[in-house]
């Protein structure tokens, strides 16, 4: 029995020992199949952590807009010069690279117990590879930002209202007389008419003989020479003196400098609507002679816009002559169409030429009484406009105000006339603003920006040149294997993980 005993007992330890060896093989191979299962899903959150860091990094940085522009203008960009005076993308790779250690890292004093961190990341390298820069394709990608927050903010009608004031500004007849040259064209007949006159007389040895009735007539052409001696400005404005006299440094002008440009690839192309989005975000932020803003380099700042000169005044009077000429040549197609007055100009260029007995004088002299009488009246239009009164687009015999007979005393007696009807000043800036190249708006409206900026901060370092919109970043990060270690039979630990994020962040595209 004790024998028995002995045997059955040695078999039980036999059988319990190949059973040990077995299972620890089991064991291994579900052990490694499990840490293999967890280093591959480790990985994949180990690239969502960087995708998800990169993002946060790219907002972290862009999030340091230029305060005052954001502030006096609400538009989103980026001084990649940081306060200084050059462009320097090393400082935005450096401050996108700090940016992303501090939300990779714990700090030293956090405040909960240190845990094991399974996703930890380390970022070897951060390259900012695309940007693109305010001043880009000649200032359009300014322009797409502003475009884009008009957007957001003014109803689609009211880039329909604005487009309907555009066209009545532009609604003048187009004539094959010019106004200006038929004026020219009758001084010279005049001129020539009684110098002929005059010479006859000396060859017949007789006085010249002048009717009553040409005594009598005022010449029209002759008033319109002595107001273009007085100077625009003192036409259109009561108190001239009283113009500003602020002045831009041009030396210090964007397109006049030599600066940094992006190497991102931008296709917007403005079309009609974005030219009068861009127009509604002038009126808005912008000023002009009959609404003035407070602390702005020029007064005149629409203005400038349009034409761009160094000085308010220069720009108010290249904007009157600008406007001269469309009143000018609206007032002469009405004129033209007018049978009582185009009869009243005949008869006048009948008195001052009558003596010629030449339909052909006659009739030149006709149309450029018919000039004058149109430039007199569209200096008064000017003159209403710059009050802050309305002119109509193409006036009528109601709302015509010259009498052509006596152009002097009509033309003094017509200088406080006023009107609520028509078009205003800034309607017809409007429309001389559309017919400005878009090119030539975004680069003169960076300009002021910049100026007005420097005035109120004090600060003259921000420069539209270093301001960036959009980048694109590659971001390298490195990661040591964590559940293949445990595992590995090899001597030390397995090479890490390398790989990289590609973000691109912008202002108007996320």
């Amino acid at each position: 029995m004790q024998i028995q005993f002995s045997e059955k007992i040695y078999f039980r330890v036999k059988k319990k020992g190949s059973m040990t060896i077995f299972a620890s093989l089991i064991l291994v191979l579900i052990t490694s199949l499990l840490l293999t299962f967890l280093e591959s899903a480790r990985v994949y959150g180990l690239k969502s952590y960087a995708n998800m860091t990169s993002l946060l990094t790219s907002e972290s940085a862009f999030a340091e807009y230029s305060k005052e522009l954001f502030e006096n203008y609400d538009l989103l960009f980026l001084d990649a010069a940081y306060g200084g005076e050059e462009f320097d993308l090393s400082k935005l790779q450096g401050t996108i690279l700090q940016l992303n250690k501090d939300n990779l890292y714990e700090k030293k004093d956090f405040a909960f117990q240190k845990k094991t961190n399974l996703f930890h990341l380390e970022v070897k390298d951060i390259t900012v590879s695309e940007y693109e820069l305010a001043t880009d394709y000649e200032g359009m990608i300014f322009y797409q930002q502003v475009v884009s927050a008009m957007k957001g903010k003014a109803p689609y009608m009211a880039i329909e209202t604005l487009k309907n004031e555009i066209e009545k500004t532009n609604d003048s007849s187009m004539n094959k007389k010019n106004p200006e040259e038929e004026m020219e064209n009758a001084k010279n007949n005049i001129s020539s008419a009684r110098e002929a006159r005059q010479k006859k007389a000396e060859q017949e040895q007789k006085p010249v003989v002048i009717s009553q009735e040409e005594k009598n007539a005022e010449n029209p052409l002759d008033f319109v020479m002595k107001l273009k001696t007085e100077g625009i400005l003192s036409l259109v404005v009561d108190r001239s003196a009283e113009l500003s006299n602020q002045e831009l440094n041009a030396v210090e002008d964007i397109q006049n400098r030599t600066y940094t440009k992006g190497n991102m690839t931008n296709v917007f192309s403005p079309d009609l609507a974005d030219k009068l989005w861009y127009q509604l975000y002038l009126n808005q932020y912008f000023g002009s002679y009959t609404i003035q803003k407070d602390n702005t380099a020029l007064m005149y700042e629409r203005e400038y816009i349009v034409c761009g000169k160094d000085s308010d005044k220069k720009n108010l009077e290249a904007v009157v002559n600008r406007l001269l000429m469309v009143r000018e040549a609206a007032n002469y197609a009405y004129l033209l169409t007018d049978s009582v007055k185009t009869q009243e100009a005949l008869g006048l260029a009948t008195a001052l030429v009558g003596f010629t007995a030449n339909p052909l004088i006659i009739g030149a002299v006709q149309y450029g009484i018919l000039g004058a009488w149109a430039f007199v009246e569209s200096v008064l239009d000017v003159r209403m406009l710059l009050s802050g009164n309305k002119v109509m687009p193409i006036k009528t015999a109601a709302t015509w105000i010259t009498d052509i007979l006596h152009i002097s005393q009509s033309f003094e007696s017509a200088k406080n006339t006023k009107s609520d009807t028509g078009l205003s000043y800034n309607q017809y800036l409007q429309g001389m603003l559309s017919i400005t190249k878009e090119s030539v708006l975004s680069i003169r409206t960076m300009n002021l920006m910049e100026k007005n900026i420097w005035k109120i901060s004090g600060d003259h370092t921000l420069q539209m040149n270093h301001l960036i919109q959009s980048i694109d970043v590659s971001y390298t990060y490195q990661a040591s294997p964590l559940f293949s270690n445990i595992l590995s039979i090899t001597k030390g630990k397995l090479d890490p993980y390398q790989f990289s994020i590609q973000k691109q962040y912008s202002y108007i595209k996320n």
